[in-house]
């Protein structure tokens, strides 16, 4: 049981003439699927995770990539992402993305303003990237279980504590697809900020940690033991 995350910068894609030329390299009821999106950047961040994750699984078919045990994390290049045959992405009921026809592998994806990040897997997993903002650290009662809400107002926390734990709430619920109905404050990921960034701790049924991500980013991913 393995996983791979990558990442990539996509501020190449305010350019509208390159989105343009990413959209359709895209499997076409994929590509098609983009089309009522009128925010500009939304729909490019949607159409980069949606090739990122076709990349992933072009590298992996190839050989390139493997899902070994643990967590690999590699950084991409959204432009030599392009023109490749990728499957299509499709999506459950729930939102999960997944490769079309493809039974046996895994993807999760996440965006935030000017990144992207992607994971393939050969069991259930979901991942999470968010750019840091401004954020008052009492709000973490309303969201956190108690131990993580009285961390995070402890002179001890990092001002990236707060989003290294959101992502890993982030992606809990895309790994369990049960989105924000499952609820945040039913489980702790408080040691995973112990853990150095690229490890992972063993939970009850998965695993969980943190991926290495640019300066002004949180990043962190959960996978089926």
């Amino acid at each position: 049981m393995g996983i791979v995350t990558a990442i990539a910068d996509i501020t190449a894609l305010d350019d509208e003439k390159i989105l343009g030329a990413l959209i359709g390299d895209l499997e076409k009821e994929t590509a098609d699927s983009l089309s009522d999106i009128k925010n500009s950047s939304v729909r490019a961040e949607k159409a980069a995770a949606y090739m990122l994750a076709g990349f992933l699984y072009s590298e992996y078919s190839a050989k390139n990539i493997s899902l070994r045990d643990g967590l690999t994390c590699i950084d991409s290049d959204i432009i030599k992402c392009q023109g490749k045959d990728y499957p299509g992405i499709r999506h459950e009921a729930s939102g999960r993305p997944y490769l079309e026809g493809i039974d046996d592998l895994f993807i999760s994806i996440s965006h935030t303003k000017d990144m992207v990040m992607c994971s393939l897997s050969d069991v259930p997993s979901g991942v999470d990237i968010q750019k840091h903002v401004n954020m008052k650290a009492d709000i973490a009662g309303r969201f956190f279980p108690e131990d993580e809400a009285a961390y995070l107002k402890s002179a001890d926390a990092s001002e990236n504590d707060f989003f290294d734990l959101w992502c890993m709430h982030e992606a809990y619920v895309k790994y369990t697809g049960r989105g924000f109905s499952e609820g945040f404050k039913d489980i702790s990921f408080i040691k995973v900020l112990e853990l150095t960034i690229g490890e992972a701790s063993a939970y009850e049924g998965y695993f969980a940690g943190r991926v290495k991500v640019p300066a002004g980013y949180s990043g962190g991913v959960i996978w089926r033991r």
